[in-house]
């Protein structure tokens, strides 16, 4: 259904996004994980950075939760699991994960002087691709 003309964009930078988003491989098991895996991820920071007394660690927890959660499918593999559902110790290893790279994103965030707002930074494609290069770098490889 999706492959047939005037349904999707299939030229262009939407058509490249839409085949590495919903890639031939992804199983519906596998796209529902992710989906647990982000609510999980959004309810967690929304609730931490209401939470935080300093502006500037909210709107890093605000504006990075994209990045926190692709980080957290990388390097957790969580969304590979052989159950429908997360499991409790999935969720808890879900939670540690949260914790450490959120932490490690407002650390890595905050030591630039970026000289310019925190939405700005993560709107940013080159300011992005730095953050994350920092963040990769000073997690270990699975969290």
């Amino acid at each position: 259904m999706f492959q047939r003309a005037g349904l999707t964009v299939t030229n262009g930078r939407l058509g490249e996004a839409y085949e590495r988003l919903f890639s031939d491989a992804l199983t519906a098991r596998e796209l529902w994980r992710v989906v647990q895996i982000a609510r999980v991820i959004q309810g967690t920071l929304k609730a931490r950075g209401a939470s935080e007394a300093d502006e500037g660690t909210r709107a890093i927890l605000r504006e990075g939760r994209w990045l926190v959660l692709h980080i957290v499918l990388i390097k957790t593999r969580l969304r590979e699991g052989q159950a429908l559902n997360l499991s409790n110790q999935e969720r808890q290893r879900l939670s540690r994960a949260i914790d450490t790279v959120a932490e490690k994103l407002v650390e890595k965030c905050k030591a630039v002087s970026w000289g310019k707002q925190y939405r700005s930074v993560f709107e940013s494609a080159t300011d992005l691709r730095s953050v994350k290069a920092a963040l990769m770098a000073d997690l270990p490889q699975h969290v």
